[in-house]
């Protein structure tokens, strides 16, 4: 589904992409730029959790 919003008078184009594998946060693509990180195992997650996880483990 894509979505255009109007926000102060700014047209945006909004794709939701999925979910984050770890919080089940919305994932958009805003503007045509992915907004959050794909693992190499494919899997989504938003840039939060994919902080979270590099602090906890930094070989991944």
């Amino acid at each position: 589904m894509i979505s255009l919003l109007v926000t102060e008078g700014k047209d945006e184009m909004k794709e939701l992409i999925g979910y984050c594998t770890s919080c089940e946060k919305e994932i958009y693509c805003l503007e045509g730029f992915f907004n959050g990180v794909q693992s190499s195992e494919r899997k989504i997650y938003c840039f939060d959790c994919y902080a979270s996880n590099q602090e906890e483990n930094p070989q991944t």
